[in-house]
Order: C-alpha cells, then sequence, then structure tokens
C-alpha cells in the first residue's frame, strides 16, 4: 500500500520504480494530467499505468483500456480496449462496467450485442452512476436488448437528470417534458474512485467569445444567442454550444434548430440520435428554415429516424425548393413502387413539371389536367399536346390526353360548356 510520504512525486516515483501498483498508477495519472513538477506525457503515463495493470490492479486495467481506446500514448486497439476494460468490470470498477456496456452496445472491440450491453449497464446503475442510468433509459426507449418500455426509459432518464447527467435532461427536454424542476432539485453524485472514468487528457482550452455579443444572449436577443452558440462550437465547447442554440431555437429561430438537428445528426459530444434530428429538422422546417426541408429530405430519403419513403423526402425537398433533389427521390418512388395513375395525382405542381420536362408520358398528361382544373387551357393543351406526341406514352394514356384535348378544343369553340361542366360538380 502506498503510505503518507508517497505524496511528493520523489516519493511517489521511488515507491512506483519498487513495484507498488498504487503508486505506479498514480504516478501514470500525473502524467497522463499534468500536475506540480511532472508535465504532461503520454507515453510516460501509458508506461506507468500498464506496470499497474500488468500487476492486476483494477483501476489501472481500467484506465489502460481507456488509453487503448483512444489511443492516448500508444495505437489504438479496441480489442485490447474491450480485453482490459472486461477485466477490470468483472473486478467491480463501475465505471469500467458502464464501458464495457458500451463496447458491447456499439460492438467495438467484440461483435455487437444489445442484450449483453444492458447487463452491465444494469451493474453499473446498481452503483447508482449517472450515465448508466441514462444508457438504460435509452436502451429502454429504443428497445436495444430489451423490449421497448417508455415508462421505465422516463425512469431512468429522470433518475439520470436528478445526479445533473446532462444528455438525460437534455432527452427529457426534446421528449417534451418541462426539466425545471429537476434542474433545480439535482444533486451532485457521490461518487467513489472506481465510479470516476478518466476524461479526455487533451484539454479543451478556455473558450472567448464576444463579450457585447454574449451581453446581448444574456438579454434574451435570439440571433446573438445563436452567434455565442457559434463562437463555443468553433473551439470545441459542444455543450455550451448546445445550451446557446436550444435558447435561440426556443425563441423561434430556425438556424438554431437547424444546428442542434445536425448535432443529434452527425454524434459526438451530444448523442447520435437520428429521431432526435428528425424533431428538430421539422422544427427548424417550421420556423422557415428550408435548409430543414432538405435534412428531412435526407432522413425519409436514407431512412434515417423514419422509415425510407421516397416520395416524403421528394416532397420535403420540393418544399424547401430543391428541385434536383426532389426530381431524384421522385423516379427513386415511381421505380420502387411501379406507380399506377392515381398516383401522379397526388404529386406536387412542381413535381409533375419535372417529370414532365423529363418526357414522363403520365406526368405530362396529368400536369395538363391540372393546368385544366385551374383554367389555365393554354398550358393545359401544351402538356396534352406533349403526351400525344410523345413516343413513351401508352395507349391508354393517349386516349385520356386526347380527351381532355379534345374537350378544351369544344370549350374554345363554346365558352357556355365550360360552366355547364363546373355546374356538374
Amino acid at each position: 500500500m502506498m503510505t503518507a510520504r508517497a505524496q511528493s512525486s520523489d516519493d511517489l516515483e521511488l515507491q512506483a520504480r519498487n513495484g507498488v501498483p498504487e503508486a505506479q498508477f498514480a504516478l501514470g495519472e500525473k502524467y497522463r494530467n499534468g500536475s506540480k513538477g511532472i508535465p504532461k506525457d503520454h507515453a510516460k503515463a501509458f508506461y506507468w499505468i500498464r506496470k499497474a495493470a500488468d500487476q492486476g490492479y483494477a483501476l489501472a486495467q481500467a484506465t489502460l483500456g481507456y488509453l487503448y481506446q483512444n489511443g492516448y500514448g500508444t495505437d489504438k486497439d479496441p480489442e485490447k480496449a474491450f480485453y482490459l476494460y472486461q477485466l477490470s468490470a468483472e473486478k467491480g470498477v463501475t465505471w469500467a462496467q458502464n464501458a464495457l456496456g458500451d463496447c458491447y452496445y456499439f460492438g467495438e472491440g467484440v461483435t455487437q450485442d444489445f442484450k449483453t450491453a444492458v447487463e452491465w449497464y444494469r451493474k453499473a446503475a446498481e452503483r447508482n452512476l449517472p450515465d448508466a442510468y441514462y444508457n438504460l433509459g435509452w436502451c429502454y426507449e429504443k428497445g436495444k436488448g430489451l423490449e421497448p418500455d417508455q415508462k421505465l426509459a422516463l425512469l431512468y432518464y429522470r433518475k439520470a437528470a436528478s445526479l445533473k447527467q446532462m444528455q438525460a435532461t437534455t432527452r427529457l427536454s426534446e421528449l417534451g417534458f418541462d426539466t425545471t424542476q429537476i434542474k433545480e432539485q439535482a444533486r451532485e453524485p457521490e461518487m467513489t474512485p472506481d465510479m470516476v472514468a478518466p476524461v479526455d487528457i487533451y484539454s479543451v482550452p478556455e473558450a472567448h467569445v464576444n463579450e457585447s455579443t454574449l451581453a446581448n444572449a444574456e438579454a434574451g436577443n435570439m440571433i446573438s444567442q445563436y452567434v455565442v452558440g457559434e463562437q463555443y462550437f468553433q473551439q470545441g465547447h459542444e455543450p455550451e454550444a448546445f445550451h446557446w442554440w436550444r435558447e435561440s431555437s426556443e425563441q423561434g429561430y430556425g438556424k438554431a434548430s437547424l444546428k442542434i438537428g445536425m448535432c443529434f445528426y452527425q454524434g459526438g459530444v451530444i448523442p447520435h440520435d437520428y429521431p432526435a434530428a428528425v424533431f428538430w429538422f421539422t422544427k427548424a422546417a417550421e420556423q422557415g428554415e428550408k435548409e430543414g426541408y432538405f435534412m428531412l429530405g435526407q432522413c425519409h430519403e436514407r431512412g434515417n429516424g423514419v422509415p425510407q419513403e421516397f416520395r416524403k423526402a421528394a416532397e420535403c425537398y420540393d418544399k424547401g425548393g430543391y428541385s434536383n433533389d426532389a426530381a431524384r427521390c421522385t423516379r427513386k418512388w415511381l421505380q420502387q413502387t411501379h406507380a399506377d395513375r392515381d398516383d401522379y395525382l397526388a404529386m406536387s405542381v412542381g413535381q409533375l413539371e419535372r417529370l414532365a420536362g423529363e418526357e414522363d408520358p403520365l406526368a405530362q398528361c396529368h400536369l395538363g389536367l391540372v393546368n385544366f382544373t385551374e383554367n389555365n387551357r393554354d398550358e393545359a393543351m401544351k402538356w396534352l399536346k406533349a403526351c400525344l406526341n410523345n413516343s413513351k406514352a401508352d395507349s391508354n394514356t393517349k386516349d385520356a390526353a386526347r380527351k381532355f384535348a379534345d374537350l378544351i378544343d369544344a370549350i374554345n369553340e363554346d365558352e357556355m360548356l365550360l360552366y355547364q361542366i363546373w355546374g356538374l360538380f
């Protein structure tokens, strides 16, 4: 065991060189984080922590797994990270149990296995680890490794949020819950050494934001809030950026909603979450941000957070004014479903125009019909004639186009006929 004399760097290194695993681990941590008299040195941190891990010291094994996982002081090696997390987790190191659950959940260093991930998250949650509560809530919400249960998901999210777990508080907000009271009553968790996971040894420098812009943001200006979020984000302070974008979004600024959606879509410090991204992209679109429609189109086209539906993707692109993307997805939808004539009736004028311009005979015929119903007879006749002259049109389509063209000719000769037709409706 380490003695009180091992507090100085010299004493600590002496004990480490004498093979005391606790001293080796403590010295490695000092090199990992940097401290008075010991500069930060990733290679030396790895050397001493591995020395302690080789002697079976559980905390050192877990931290060595972390170094292998992230490539700090060594090459990245997910398999070794998984092996070391497993050794440490089986000895009861709480944060290693949660990390092992992550390995199984994401398939890092081991075959993906949601059920086993849940088992390890439960072990860590039994020790009151906030991150484990959040992970269990996520698994219950998404039905990963167990049957989905929204009530239990909310229970675990609330438990995590009550211990100041930021992701859980954010998730509750996304699900429509007022987290004001939870934030006010939240307390710091009681953390023992085996519960404290390492933090990134590459420290993030202090952020510098424009003081006047920050003052305007704090006063409630939504554009300033968005700009401050951008400044934080560019300097690697994602949680602060997310906070200010939320403030801006709640006041109706679509660009901020779009940014939050992109954070969930791309993943990172904020959890990778396609359904949440869809929520924020929808909000951005409703707030007038046309790029929100584009990202919704991407989600529907790729099946990210929503079922893959080319038709809905085309509609989203169309609303945002992304005509080429709308046309591409419309074609994909038609190829996928072999759409019949009635499906063309559900298309927007923009979609029909793009398809008609690409020599789609059914689109030409229906565009003629649309313009006829709007009493745009010249435009209707233009597309009906295009259909009649289209070599790709089948006989039924040409018959329909010919009947409407004859009807328009008849109306042009006798204007009263138009009113007789409308009188039938």
